[in-house]
Protein backbone atom coordinates (compact mmCIF):
# COMPACT_ATOMS: atom_id res chain seq x y z
CA UNK A 1 0.00 0.00 0.00
CA UNK A 2 1.44 3.05 -0.77
CA UNK A 3 2.46 5.32 2.06
CA UNK A 4 0.14 8.42 1.77
CA UNK A 5 -3.13 5.79 0.93
CA UNK A 6 -1.66 4.24 4.48
CA UNK A 7 -1.77 8.01 6.08
CA UNK A 8 -5.40 8.29 4.98
CA UNK A 9 -6.20 5.20 6.57
CA UNK A 10 -4.76 5.54 9.86
CA UNK A 11 -7.02 8.93 9.73
CA UNK A 12 -10.25 7.50 9.09
CA UNK A 13 -10.23 5.00 11.50
CA UNK A 14 -8.70 7.27 14.23
CA UNK A 15 -11.03 10.27 14.26
CA UNK A 16 -14.37 7.92 14.79
CA UNK A 17 -12.47 6.27 17.72
CA UNK A 18 -11.62 9.99 18.93
CA UNK A 19 -15.38 11.63 18.56
CA UNK A 20 -16.64 9.74 21.49
CA UNK A 21 -14.15 10.62 24.15
CA UNK A 22 -13.97 14.10 23.40
CA UNK A 23 -17.80 14.69 23.64
CA UNK A 24 -17.07 12.70 26.92
CA UNK A 25 -14.24 14.70 28.55
CA UNK A 26 -16.60 18.18 26.96
CA UNK A 27 -19.47 16.79 29.56
CA UNK A 28 -17.07 16.10 32.45
CA UNK A 29 -15.75 19.66 32.45
CA UNK A 30 -16.28 22.25 34.83
CA UNK A 31 -18.98 24.56 33.48
CA UNK A 32 -16.88 27.87 32.68
CA UNK A 33 -18.03 31.05 35.37
CA UNK A 34 -18.84 34.06 33.32
CA UNK A 35 -17.11 37.16 34.95
CA UNK A 36 -18.20 38.93 37.59
CA UNK A 37 -19.41 42.14 36.74
CA UNK A 38 -17.33 44.87 37.37
CA UNK A 39 -18.30 47.42 40.20
CA UNK A 40 -15.47 50.06 40.25
CA UNK A 41 -16.43 53.39 40.61
CA UNK A 42 -14.32 56.77 39.44
CA UNK A 43 -12.94 56.76 43.68
CA UNK A 44 -11.43 53.04 42.46
CA UNK A 45 -9.72 54.61 39.24
CA UNK A 46 -5.14 54.31 39.87
CA UNK A 47 -3.81 57.09 41.84
CA UNK A 48 -1.67 58.04 38.72
CA UNK A 49 -4.69 59.18 36.87
CA UNK A 50 -4.51 62.68 35.52
CA UNK A 51 -7.61 65.40 36.14
CA UNK A 52 -9.66 66.49 32.95
CA UNK A 53 -7.77 69.19 30.59
CA UNK A 54 -8.79 72.92 32.22
CA UNK A 55 -7.80 75.49 30.43
CA UNK A 56 -6.80 78.77 32.40
CA UNK A 57 -7.11 81.11 28.57
CA UNK A 58 -5.06 83.33 29.77
CA UNK A 59 -6.81 86.91 30.25
CA UNK A 60 -9.90 85.28 29.59
CA UNK A 61 -11.45 83.26 32.20
CA UNK A 62 -9.98 81.89 36.02
CA UNK A 63 -10.80 78.70 36.52
CA UNK A 64 -10.85 76.87 40.09
CA UNK A 65 -8.93 74.10 38.43
CA UNK A 66 -5.64 72.72 40.12
CA UNK A 67 -2.82 71.25 37.28
CA UNK A 68 -1.96 68.23 38.55
CA UNK A 69 1.36 68.06 40.65
CA UNK A 70 4.92 67.57 38.56
CA UNK A 71 3.03 68.24 35.40
CA UNK A 72 3.71 72.23 33.13
CA UNK A 73 1.12 73.18 31.05
CA UNK A 74 1.96 76.00 28.27
CA UNK A 75 -1.10 78.08 27.55
CA UNK A 76 -0.74 81.28 24.45
CA UNK A 77 -3.48 83.79 23.37
CA UNK A 78 -2.35 84.22 19.63
CA UNK A 79 -4.19 87.22 19.40
CA UNK A 80 -6.20 89.46 21.88
CA UNK A 81 -7.89 92.69 20.56
CA UNK A 82 -9.92 94.94 22.43
CA UNK A 83 -11.59 97.86 20.44
CA UNK A 84 -12.48 101.13 21.79
CA UNK A 85 -14.25 103.94 20.18
CA UNK A 86 -15.27 107.17 22.30
CA UNK A 87 -16.47 110.14 21.37
CA UNK A 88 -15.53 109.57 17.35
CA UNK A 89 -12.04 108.59 18.36
CA UNK A 90 -11.53 104.96 17.51
CA UNK A 91 -8.18 103.10 19.40
CA UNK A 92 -7.37 99.35 19.23
CA UNK A 93 -5.18 97.30 21.84
CA UNK A 94 -4.28 93.94 20.63
CA UNK A 95 -1.75 91.71 22.22
CA UNK A 96 0.14 88.97 20.55
CA UNK A 97 1.05 85.85 21.84
CA UNK A 98 0.19 86.29 24.97
CA UNK A 99 1.38 82.77 27.47
CA UNK A 100 1.13 81.44 30.55
CA UNK A 101 2.84 78.66 32.27
CA UNK A 102 1.55 76.96 34.42
CA UNK A 103 3.25 74.08 37.27
CA UNK A 104 1.89 71.82 39.46
CA UNK A 105 3.68 72.03 42.49
CA UNK A 106 1.21 69.77 44.81
CA UNK A 107 -2.22 68.06 43.95
CA UNK A 108 -4.02 71.36 45.33
CA UNK A 109 -1.30 73.70 44.88
CA UNK A 110 -0.05 75.46 41.31
CA UNK A 111 2.53 78.45 40.24
CA UNK A 112 1.77 80.58 37.56
CA UNK A 113 3.75 83.03 35.18
CA UNK A 114 1.99 85.06 32.14
CA UNK A 115 3.90 87.68 30.13
CA UNK A 116 2.79 89.14 26.14
CA UNK A 117 5.80 89.29 24.19
CA UNK A 118 4.23 92.06 21.98
CA UNK A 119 1.49 94.43 22.45
CA UNK A 120 -0.05 97.17 19.71
CA UNK A 121 -1.74 99.94 21.13
CA UNK A 122 -3.28 101.90 17.71
CA UNK A 123 -5.22 105.13 17.81
CA UNK A 124 -6.38 106.76 14.99
CA UNK A 125 -4.77 110.10 13.64
CA UNK A 126 -1.98 109.12 16.27
CA UNK A 127 1.23 106.62 15.53
CA UNK A 128 1.16 103.51 17.41
CA UNK A 129 2.88 102.43 20.41
CA UNK A 130 4.43 98.73 20.34
CA UNK A 131 6.03 97.22 23.24
CA UNK A 132 5.89 93.97 25.19
CA UNK A 133 3.67 93.68 28.48
CA UNK A 134 3.75 92.90 32.36
CA UNK A 135 4.81 90.10 33.61
CA UNK A 136 2.46 88.51 36.19
CA UNK A 137 3.78 85.74 39.02
CA UNK A 138 0.75 83.95 41.06
CA UNK A 139 -0.24 80.80 42.74
CA UNK A 140 -3.44 79.20 42.93
CA UNK A 141 -4.51 76.60 45.95
CA UNK A 142 -7.48 74.66 46.04
CA UNK A 143 -9.88 74.89 48.88
CA UNK A 144 -12.22 72.08 48.03
CA UNK A 145 -10.61 68.54 46.62
CA UNK A 146 -9.85 69.60 42.95
CA UNK A 147 -10.98 67.23 40.00
CA UNK A 148 -14.02 66.20 41.64
CA UNK A 149 -17.84 66.13 39.95
CA UNK A 150 -19.22 68.51 42.97
CA UNK A 151 -18.31 72.57 43.49
CA UNK A 152 -15.25 73.66 43.46
CA UNK A 153 -13.26 76.35 44.92
CA UNK A 154 -9.61 77.91 44.77
CA UNK A 155 -8.03 80.89 45.93
CA UNK A 156 -5.43 82.65 43.74
CA UNK A 157 -2.81 85.22 44.32
CA UNK A 158 -0.73 87.32 41.73
CA UNK A 159 1.92 90.38 41.55
CA UNK A 160 2.36 92.11 38.36
CA UNK A 161 5.98 93.25 37.88
CA UNK A 162 6.29 96.66 35.81
CA UNK A 163 7.93 95.05 32.88
CA UNK A 164 6.08 96.40 30.03
CA UNK A 165 7.26 99.05 27.70
CA UNK A 166 6.07 102.87 28.76
CA UNK A 167 1.95 103.12 28.60
CA UNK A 168 1.42 99.57 27.87
CA UNK A 169 1.03 98.71 30.97
CA UNK A 170 -0.08 99.20 35.13
CA UNK A 171 3.19 101.55 35.06
CA UNK A 172 4.12 100.23 38.13
CA UNK A 173 3.89 97.16 40.56
CA UNK A 174 0.56 95.60 41.43
CA UNK A 175 -1.43 92.78 42.80
CA UNK A 176 -4.37 91.35 43.98
CA UNK A 177 -6.62 87.83 44.83
CA UNK A 178 -9.54 86.02 43.19
CA UNK A 179 -11.87 83.46 44.22
CA UNK A 180 -12.87 81.14 41.28
CA UNK A 181 -15.86 79.31 42.26
CA UNK A 182 -17.78 76.30 39.85
CA UNK A 183 -20.46 74.26 40.55
CA UNK A 184 -22.67 72.07 38.49
CA UNK A 185 -26.08 72.37 37.75
CA UNK A 186 -27.45 69.54 36.41
CA UNK A 187 -25.67 67.37 33.53
CA UNK A 188 -25.29 70.04 31.00
CA UNK A 189 -25.31 73.45 33.09
CA UNK A 190 -22.59 75.03 35.46
CA UNK A 191 -22.77 78.15 37.61
CA UNK A 192 -18.77 80.04 37.48
CA UNK A 193 -18.25 83.25 38.97
CA UNK A 194 -14.76 84.93 40.32
CA UNK A 195 -14.74 87.69 42.57
CA UNK A 196 -11.50 89.73 42.48
CA UNK A 197 -9.91 92.08 44.41
CA UNK A 198 -6.78 94.43 43.20
CA UNK A 199 -4.33 96.47 44.50
CA UNK A 200 -3.26 98.86 41.58
CA UNK A 201 -0.89 102.33 41.54
CA UNK A 202 -2.53 105.14 42.36
CA UNK A 203 -2.63 107.45 38.87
Amino acid sequence: MPAMRYLALCIALLLPAAAPAYAQAQADAPAATPPAASSATAADAPSGSLRDFCADRPGRATPPCILDAGHIQVETALDDAVFQRNDGAQATLSTYGATEVRFGITSTLEAEVAWAPLIVDHERGASDRTGVGDLTVGFRTALLPPGGDGPQVALQAFVTAPTATHGLGAGGWAGGARLPISAPLGKSLSFGMTPEVDVVRNA
